[in-house]
């Protein structure tokens, strides 16, 4: 009877490592082999110590109350309540981001518990669906890097601007800087570095510009000597 109550036990376990591994395998972790990993040990660690937090509440409450709960009935109870703590920690948070990703269904994400998961839910259906009106339900932070991400996807340098304050309005200035930045050097566009407005961000802009459209007449812009030099030189 014992080797069956240690396998009713394992089930909850079970059930919250599935959803861990179900988030560990999620797109955000694809090329990133250390930190899929290190998800996975550290998923298992806590499934571990779960199945064993059960065995040692089942034999403590069995040697109390022994004469008024059958070993069945214990049983069912740890595990309901192993259960409902894993609803209430969001063991299931990675089972839930799974299924909006697969279904392109944002209202999956809305039942996760996790702000942090939710902001990741919700930005990966943008853009796997392609609404960019999904980033209006993101936190700050996660609206605006929801904004570069489809600045770079389409191309498009309205998105850089679509980027809000945060508490500190030089954060802003640096964000939009690097939208730009960055989107000049996928579209190979050395007018985007114009709207840059601190030197040394403009400088590297030209710089990579320049490296990725391979040409130097675009070097001519940047106002370091030393960088600009350094452009001549890029083969």
């Amino acid at each position: 009877m014992t080797k069956k109550i240690f396998i009713i036990l394992l089930v909850p376990p079970l059930v919250f490592l599935g959803s861990e591994f179900l988030f560990c395998s999620f797109p955000a972790y694809n090329g990133e082999s250390f930190a899929t990993l290190a998800c996975y040990l550290f998923s298992f660690g806590k499934a571990l110590i779960a199945y064993v937090i059960e065995i040692l509440a089942f034999f403590l409450i069995q040697k109390f109350l022994s004469k008024k709960i059958n070993d069945y009935q214990l049983v069912s109870v740890i595990c309901i309540a192993s259960f409902l703590i894993i609803i209430i920690i969001g063991g299931f948070n990675g089972f839930l981001l799974n299924v909006a990703y697969s279904l392109k269904n944002v209202s999956f994400c809305s039942m996760i518990t996790n702000v942090h998961i939710k902001d990741t839910c919700i930005q990966y259906v943008a853009q796997k669906t392609d609404n960019e009106l999904l980033c209006e339900n993101l936190t700050l932070e996660q609206k605006n890097s929801c904004y570069m991400s489809f600045a770079y996807r389409r191309k498009d340098s309205t998105f850089c601007e679509k980027i809000e304050e945060t508490d500190l309005p030089a954060m802003r200035i640096f964000w939009v800087e690097t939208c730009y930045s960055r989107l000049a050097e996928i579209t190979k566009d050395p007018n985007l570095c114009e709207k840059i407005e601190t030197l040394e961000t403009k400088d590297y802009c030209y710089y990579y510009v320049a490296e990725e459209a391979g040409k130097l007449d675009i070097c001519e812009k940047i106002l370091d000597p030393n960088l600009r030099r350094k452009c001549y030189k890029t083969p």
